[in-house]
């Protein structure tokens, strides 16, 4: 993307930011107070750069859907069984999984990757 286009959505991004948080100035111990979308506001003037990287580095995905999708089954094991229960049950968990998505991932078969870990 050319800079200068970059530039007018970065003044456009600032533009709306700046207009609501007008109307909140930063006031140190009354943040409790303030509108869900304010502290959604200053985190994205706080991290813009992060953002925004999309635009200029194109090997950066737009959304976080696949690491939104990733965490689902985590989640759903959670709904499942109501909570882990213990950290070492749930570290295992994770570490299944995480073998098993990136096989996947890799379009590898789960099952023999996990068997290669289990041998070694």
């Amino acid at each position: 993307m050319p800079a200068e286009e970059i530039a007018i959505y970065e003044t456009a991004y600032d533009r709306i930011l700046n207009q609501e948080l007008e109307k909140y100035p930063d006031k140190k111990g009354s943040k409790k107070d303030e509108p869900e979308y304010i502290k959604t506001f200053r985190r994205l003037r706080d991290y813009k750069e992060d953002h925004l990287r999309f635009m200029k580095e194109f090997i950066v995905p737009y959304t976080n859907n696949r690491a939104e999708q990733k965490c689902r089954a985590v989640k759903g094991k959670k709904n499942v069984s109501g909570q882990f229960v213990t950290k070492d049950g749930a570290d295992a968990y994770a570490g299944i999984t995480s073998i098993i998505q990136t096989s996947l991932q890799n379009k590898e078969s789960a099952l023999n990757r996990l068997a290669e870990i289990l041998v070694n």
